[in-house]
């Protein structure tokens, strides 16, 4: 996921707020968005990033700048969302969420943090029973289950970030980076001064 460091998620405790509705209730909260996240998850993605590069002003970075290397860590043309989004679906996801936390300040919920682990380890099991032959019957089984359990993670993510993105826009707030900026890598730091 993003890249929350110990530091990060301290100032977050301290300064930050609670998502709106936490990933596990999204479902009941908001079924629509949560079927959008599940049968259209790269337009989903794609157009919250869109709405996020306008209310924060922000230039396009891939991954939402969280991979600072090379010409990932510069500005490029928005057209570059678009394969970033077909190609690296949970990058772009992970973007998105990163932009939420660090620009308005948004605290992990126990729960959502939980959802996400069991996720990538249930992922990493998946594969490890590919790489090394275990049953096919039981390695088949294990892979479907870790595919079902990440198109609901996938969705409930995004229709969390979109209640979100409804509230920041509906409100009219604006992106609350300083009070975190400190805490952030260097490169993050020089990230976040861009603007269009």
């Amino acid at each position: 996921m993003a890249p929350l460091s110990p530091e990060v998620v301290d100032q977050l405790n301290t300064v930050g707020n609670q998502w709106k509705v936490r990933m596990f209730d999204t479902p009941c909260t908001s079924p629509g968005k949560w079927c959008y996240g599940c049968a259209c998850p790269c337009c989903f993605t794609y157009s919250q990033r869109r709405e996020l590069l306008e209310i924060t002003g922000e230039k396009y970075i891939c991954c939402a700048g969280m991979f600072p290397c090379g010409p990932l860590g510069r500005p490029q043309d928005e057209n570059c969302l678009v394969p970033e989004v077909c190609c690296c679906l949970g990058l772009a996801l992970s973007g998105n969420r990163w932009m939420l936390q660090s620009r308005f300040l948004k605290q992990n919920d126990p729960c959502d943090d939980c959802l996400i682990c069991c996720n990538a380890a249930l992922g990493c099991l998946a594969c490890l029973m590919q790489v090394f032959g275990a049953d096919e019957d039981a390695t088949n089984a294990v892979t479907c289950l870790s595919d079902i359990m990440n198109t609901c993670v996938v969705s409930c993510m995004l229709a969390q970030h979109q209640i979100e993105i409804e509230q920041i826009k509906e409100e009219n707030l604006k992106p609350m980076m300083d009070e975190i900026l400190s805490v952030l890598p260097p490169q993050q730091q020089e990230m976040a001064k861009l603007t269009k």
